[in-house]
């Protein structure tokens, strides 16, 4: 069933996090399937292989977590219509009007 929330999410071009909570379930479910199947020789390999996934999905998901793109950089490059960037601009001005106020 999570399967299916997720990509009904990703079909109707929802946010990438909306569909979490339901994500949460299979991932608690897995997690003890795992468990349960790796022997103590398994494990090590196991802890190897989830870093190295943990690393990927970081390196991935950088650009959009960590704003390191200038407002002036993501308009000209055209980045900024990518839907997590573009809520990005004109945060600074916002927050400094209500600095300001």
């Amino acid at each position: 069933m999570p399967a299916i929330v997720t990509l009904i999410f990703f079909l109707e071009r929802g946010r990438a996090y909306y569909p979490l909570p339901a994500d949460a379930l299979a991932v608690a479910a897995g997690a003890i399937a795992l468990e349960r199947w790796l022997r103590p020789g398994r494990r090590l390999l196991a802890v190897g292989v989830l870093i190295a996934l943990q690393v990927s999905v970081l390196a991935l998901a950088a650009p959009i977590v960590v704003p390191f793109y200038s407002t002036r950089h993501m308009i000209s490059s055209g980045v900024w219509k990518i839907a997590f960037f573009k809520d990005e601009i004109g945060w600074p001005e916002m927050t400094a009007q209500v600095q300001r106020a």
